[in-house]
């Protein structure tokens, strides 16, 4: 049995270019570059209403695309998949996942995979011992292993999903890219932007896919509101705000979310999804340029802040701020946006972030009119965690992913730097 987990080396990224488009019925979507990860072309399409026997989370998607010119602003990743495309996967076999981690998170990985009739759960990776006695007891049928390299090499299937400490996500990976797999990895996608640029290479080299799971943009009231700033309901954003108030984060296993070295930090943890989600909403404004943060609490000397703001700040004036505070009760986000033509304010609260009875509401001004409500039949990270899944695996078989590595670095970057904001006191240039 591994005592610790490794440190794989990864093989060097090819010089070699494969260019492949993809057809959804007769349109033409988007052409990709797999050697150097940028999309030259695509031609964008919506699917205008729900159309019987389509899976509900293909006509709320809403895929963005990163180009790799410096200063790009369009980042559509193409658009939905065409009815004929989802008719073709829903007869396909499923596809089969290992799983590497049974914390608490990793248990739901385990149960949402279970449910998924596209998806076929066949091994699990543990670490602890508590935590292989659950996965034999709760998963029959599925193999334990103790170390994950043998899992990897024992156990076919096309995807991996990755459920483990933060400063480990870099070397699971890789070691899953370098075994032939596309990879469903948990946010954050490392805690270094070097792990970032490894993990980025890696899955290049590999010619696998890489889908970080920053829910929130598949969420049916967080996303709606993404779709209708992009419809242009608001204007121009000028403004937003998110703010989550809520308890202390638990330990988990062997107390590495409370440990620097394993977590990285708290930005890492939460806000990193505030940040993505932020960016994505102002993605037609541009870049950010600088980065200021402040952060107090008992631990601030290490750089675990207990309380934590800070503000991004674009180069014709517009600005972003993410708050969180760890010292609160329950869970509750809050999220204002502004825009030059209107706005929207919404909200969800819960006893705990995974709770399956929320409350939540979205309220929008569209283009200076009388505030209305977005309506959406459900919110949370029970729910989202399904819909990426969902999207991730569709994305597999055509070798994209709903949400990038490349895309994921750059809320890494956007984290990295808030922490030195608040470290030194200095507003600290973003560099992407």
């Amino acid at each position: 049995m591994q005592a610790a987990f490794p440190r794989w080396s990864t093989s060097q990224f090819a010089n070699t270019t494969t260019r492949s488009t993809f057809r959804t019925s007769t349109k033409r979507v988007w052409t990709t570059d797999h050697a150097n990860g940028a999309i030259h072309q695509f031609r964008r399409y919506r699917i205008i209403r729900r159309r019987r026997g389509l899976p509900g989370w293909l006509d709320r998607w809403d895929w963005r695309a990163e180009r790799a010119d410096e200063g790009a602003v369009d980042r559509e990743r193409g658009a939905a998949l065409s009815r004929a495309s989802a008719v073709a996967l829903a007869g396909r076999a499923m596809m089969r996942f290992t799983l590497a981690g049974y914390g608490a998170w990793g248990r739901l990985h385990a149960q949402t995979l279970q449910r998924m009739p596209e998806a076929e759960l066949c091994a699990v990776y543990c670490h602890g011992d508590a935590s292989a006695a659950a996965a034999a007891a709760e998963l029959p049928g599925v193999t334990v292993y103790r170390d994950f390299r043998r899992m990897l090499q024992e156990v076919p299937g096309e995807a991996v999903d990755i459920v483990v400490p933060n400063v480990l996500h870099a070397d699971f990976a890789c070691a899953a890219l370098a075994a032939d797999r596309h990879v469903f990895l948990e946010k954050p996608l490392a805690t270094t932007v070097a792990d970032c640029d490894r993990v980025i290479a890696a899955a290049r080299s590999a010619g696998r896919v890489v889908a970080v799971n920053h829910e929130l943009r598949v969420s049916q009231q967080w996303g709606a509101i993404r779709r209708e700033i992009a419809s242009g309901a608001i204007g121009r954003p000028r403004y937003a705000s998110f703010t989550l108030f809520r308890h202390a984060f638990r330990s988990g296993s062997s107390g590495w979310r409370h440990d620097p070295a394993r977590v990285g930090s708290w930005i890492l943890e939460e806000p990193v999804h505030f940040f993505d989600l932020l960016m994505w909403y102002f993605a037609a404004v541009g870049e950010p340029v600088a980065v200021r943060a402040r952060g107090n609490g008992p631990r601030a000397a290490e750089g675990m802040y207990e309380n934590f703001s800070a503000s991004m700040i674009y180069p014709e004036g517009e600005f972003i701020t993410v708050s969180q505070s760890l010292g609160g009760f329950e869970h509750h986000c809050t999220l204002e946006i502004v825009g030059d033509a209107g706005g929207v304010r919404s909200w969800w609260a819960g006893a705990t972030a995974r709770t399956g009875t929320p409350s939540f509401a979205t309220r929008i001004s569209r283009r200076g009119g009388e505030p209305e409500a977005l309506v959406a039949p459900h919110s949370g990270e029970v729910f989202e965690l399904e819909e990426m899944l969902r999207a991730a695996i569709a994305g597999f078989r055509h070798n994209l992913a709903p949400v990038s590595a490349e895309e994921a670095r750059r809320s890494i970057i956007a984290c990295l730097a808030a922490e030195e904001a608040c470290r030194t006191g200095d507003v600290i240039r973003l560099l992407f």
